[in-house]
């Protein structure tokens, strides 16, 4: 996978993931409370084989926060309309399994212009919703 970078997101269906080996690690895939639909998802940790990354979302809800749009970058289906990444369903996703969900679902991102959020914003926000949730 060419574009395995922190902050990126690409726009999957989450049964297509589980389908091809990834996993909710937090809920399980199969759990009523795992994302549902294709939505986007960012990776927060990268390897040669899996990231780690979470559902982001258009609408608040419990455990999500808002990135503002000066943090994201992309195409303007991406960049222009409200998001909300949640840090409580971190999933475990091979990357052939992300490269096929993307592919079914016709993610809109390129390697020229690929969807991101800004990594340095990502990884505090990460940080401080663990701190968060020891406290």
């Amino acid at each position: 996978m060419k574009q395995s970078i922190v902050g990126l997101a690409k726009f999957a269906h989450p049964a297509i993931l589980a389908e091809h080996g990834s996993t909710n690690i937090d809920v399980g895939a199969d759990s009523p409370f795992s994302v549902a639909g294709a939505h986007y998802f960012v990776a927060l940790v990268v390897n040669r084989q899996s990231l780690i990354m979470a559902p982001c979302f258009s609408r608040p809800g419990m455990g999500r926060i808002e990135v503002p749009s000066a943090f994201r970058k992309g195409h303007p289906g991406w960049t222009q309309k409200p998001c909300f990444v949640n840090f409580k369903q971190l999933w475990l996703v091979p990357v052939d399994a992300l490269q096929i969900a993307t592919h079914v679902v016709n993610d809109r991102s390129s390697f020229d212009n690929p969807n991101l959020i800004d990594p340095g914003w990502l990884l505090r926000a990460w940080g401080n919703f663990l701190i968060q949730s020891v406290e």
